[in-house]
């Protein structure tokens, strides 16, 4: 066992490993811990992390945060190693690490989403920089159902709405990377996350009343015709899209209100750099009149008037050009009226398909009244041929 001394300087010096390319360095926490709180091969972690795209990748931008438990939800990330759950970087870089010890992991692509990536987030081949906090070590699963808390009514299944006032405590106003969060777990794209689509945290088995309700749910359900379920699926991708319609326009306005600020401290910069010079400059050598005239500093309030209008017709352009560029939104009742078009052009493909078979029948049955009067008025011998 180390001493106490070696202890103290274990800590205060940072550990670093490197297994193939994979770089390990331990920069907080303990590095000597009881068996119990160390990472082994299934044992259940309470995990934070920020991921980057370390400086060192030719692919993406070197430094650029992709991730971390620590924005929106704020919660731990809980999951077995060993099983298949991390990737390789993670299960080699974390095995042998303490309860509340904080590690560095530099993980090459082939070690981490290799050449496929991740969504938008990581582009192929990225060599990933991690910083994780090890929150805890169990033998046993650390439970937590997160799926139960978001569940407000209680009815099995998560709105947009529950997890958004979910997102909303936690001091964000929209989901983490937009609509990608819920397109990416609303497989059938029913606007619902089911427990089984939620990938947060959650139980190891399906809340009794989730199962419950969904079985009522089926009991329930009205049977369909294929126009109906296409109907309804075109519904609910509409409201798919106005939602995340809604959170562009947000995203863009927020935007917007950015840009106005960093114009207003380029013109209030400009004024105060203007009117330093101005102040330092010496007065003029040669006056048109004979009377000497003090150095007058020019009007900062009109210059920055000036500035401050500048940077509001910038402001106006740009808005202009980003409503332009946004595909316009249609009213409910242009769609309603696109909807009547298309049911009366299948109508109308219909009927010219009946025509087309009652023509192809007709000329059918012509030509066999023909055959039959040009047998009956032939020859016999060649009737016989015939």
């Amino acid at each position: 066992m180390p001493s106490k001394m070696q202890n103290a300087l274990l800590l205060a010096l940072p550990v670093t490993l490197t297994f193939a390319e994979l770089q390990i360095q331990q920069y907080a926490g303990p590095t000597d811990c009881e068996d119990a709180e160390r990472v082994k091969v299934e044992r259940y972690l309470a995990l934070h992390y920020t991921g980057y795209i370390d400086i060192s990748s030719t692919a993406g931008t070197p430094g650029a945060k992709f991730f971390s438990s620590h924005d929106g939800r704020g919660v731990v990330y809980r999951e077995q190693i060993g099983a298949g759950k991390f990737m390789q970087g993670w299960e080699q870089g974390l095995l042998g690490i303490c309860k509340g010890a904080k590690v560095n992991l530099v993980i090459p692509p082939e070690m981490a989403y290799g050449e496929t990536g991740f969504m938008d987030l990581v582009p192929a081949n990225a060599t990933l920089y991690f910083s994780i906090e090890v929150v805890d070590v169990s033998e046993t699963k650390l439970e937590t159902d997160q799926f139960v808390e978001l569940d407000v009514d209680k009815d099995g299944r998560l709105t947009m709405d529950e997890v958004l006032a979910y997102f909303k405590e936690q001091g964000q106003d929209e989901l983490p990377h937009g609509m990608m969060w819920w397109n990416v777990q609303d497989k059938d794209r029913d606007l619902y996350l089911s427990w089984e689509e939620f990938g947060g945290d959650k139980g190891p088995e399906k809340p009794e009343y989730a199962r419950v309700a969904d079985e009522k749910r089926e009991a329930e359900a009205v049977p369909e015709t294929a126009e109906e379920k296409k109907e309804r699926k075109q519904a609910q991708h509409l409201a798919f899209l106005r939602k995340a319609q809604a959170m562009a326009d947000k995203i863009i306005e927020r935007g917007r209100e950015y840009q106005l600020q960093q114009e207003q401290k380029k013109a209030h910069a400009k004024v105060a750099a203007a009117a330093q010079k101005a102040m330092a400059a010496p007065p003029p050598s040669s006056l048109p009149s004979t009377e000497t005239k003090p150095h007058e500093a020019p009007n900062v309030n009109d210059m920055a008037e000036a500035m401050r209008q500048e940077a509001k017709a910038k402001v106006a352009k740009a808005k202009a050009r980003a409503e332009a560029a946004a595909p316009k939104k249609k009213t409910p009742e242009e769609l309603a009226a696109a909807r009547v078009q298309a049911k009366e052009a299948e109508a109308m493909r219909q009927e010219a398909k009946a025509k087309v078979a009652a023509a192809k029948a007709a000329a059918e049955a012509t030509s066999k009244v023909t055959l039959r009067r040009k047998i009956s008025s032939a020859p016999s011998s060649e009737k016989d041929e015939m």
